[in-house]
């Protein structure tokens, strides 16, 4: 039981997406985004991506492919690769769209970078 909890305080207390003021170099961490390159997040966005994808096919072939998913199926996993990628870039400008309006404490200016991440901790 101990090390379920252990697990579930780091995953709660995982860093935020870093933003810089491109005025006086302050950087803060702040968001919903994680500060840490996480390929589960990338699963989730495809998971998201795939949904629509397959009702789509689903109504262009209501028979199904035959063997053709031989060829749909690597065309259908590029496509979710590809729409994925779009949410997670959607999902960033929102972030950095509602991130960009406060103010910097340093400075006060309003001059922030787009969002980074620490990377494995490096």
């Amino acid at each position: 039981m101990g090390r379920w909890l252990n697990a579930i305080i780091r995953i709660a207390t995982v860093e935020k997406m870093i933003y810089t003021c491109k005025a006086c170099g302050f950087s803060e961490g702040r968001g919903i985004l994680p500060g840490s390159t996480c390929g589960l997040l990338i699963c989730i966005h495809m998971g998201i991506a795939s949904v629509p994808l397959l009702k789509i096919v689903k109504h262009i072939f209501p028979d199904g492919l035959g063997w053709w998913w031989l060829l749909g199926g690597p065309l259908l996993f590029v496509a979710s690769l590809i729409v994925s990628y779009l949410i997670g870039l959607f999902v960033e400008l929102m972030e950095w769209l509602l991130f960009c309006r406060k103010k910097c404490p340093i400075c006060g200016k309003r001059k922030w970078s787009w969002g980074y991440v620490s990377g494995f901790g490096l």
